[in-house]
């Protein structure tokens, strides 16, 4: 989604306080006033994560909902549309922790199915 609105990325994370590897935690911090913060009603998640890249630059319209302590981004949205929101971590392996997510996604897509 970020490359495609004309975002960058890190291609692979340099040496960072965020351990990366198979079903390895760490928390993010969800910033107040986002489509995210309104799902999960919290500043700070501990996700599952499992990744090498990130973003470097938002792409066009995007807002950053979610950082690292690292300040590496972990989620971005577009506050203009209806549920548009990309999470870095992996929400399906701990669904438990991620059912809001999940149940605002399938409330928003139900609305136009």
């Amino acid at each position: 989604m970020n490359i495609a609105l004309k975002g960058s990325l890190i291609q692979d994370i340099p040496v960072s306080n965020v351990k990366h590897g198979k079903h390895l935690w760490h928390e993010v911090e969800i910033q107040k006033g986002t489509k995210l913060y309104s799902i999960y009603q919290t500043t700070t998640i501990n996700v599952p994560t499992n990744h090498h890249q990130a973003i470097k630059k938002t792409g066009n319209e995007l807002v950053v909902n979610a950082y690292a302590h690292d300040r590496i981004i972990e989620g971005i949205e577009m506050p203009d549309r209806n549920f548009v929101i990309g999470v870095q971590w992996h929400p399906e392996r701990d669904f438990d922790g991620n059912l809001p997510l999940f149940k605002t996604f399938i409330e928003t897509a139900s609305k136009f199915g």
